[in-house]
């Protein structure tokens, strides 16, 4: 049963666990043929945000990159968004 996540030192711990808990159902009779049991459950629900919404910060995000780049400033990504983060937050009504 593969577990969908990277190998790394946590996974590898988390993957160790699960078998402990198939083997321990095995020696028990609690086996579930079906895996179900041993699958991730998703505990918490994201709310989502609508394709305009998301559109529409894309956008502002791109006004922010072409004002930038005409001033002439070299910025790396990350500085991007904090700058847009800031201007958007400034923008927003109370």
């Amino acid at each position: 049963m593969a577990l969908g996540m990277p190998d790394d030192k946590t996974n590898r711990v988390i993957a160790e666990t699960k078998a402990r808990i198939i083997y321990r159902d095995i020696i028990s009779d609690n086996f579930d043929p079906t895996l179900e049991k041993y699958k991730p459950q998703a505990s918490i629900q994201a709310e989502g945000i609508k394709v305009v919404e998301l559109f529409e910060k894309w956008l502002s995000y791109k006004a922010l990159v072409l004002q930038l780049y005409l001033r002439g400033e070299k910025v790396r990504p990350l500085q991007v968004m904090v700058k847009a983060s800031r201007s958007l937050m400034s923008s927003a009504p109370d």
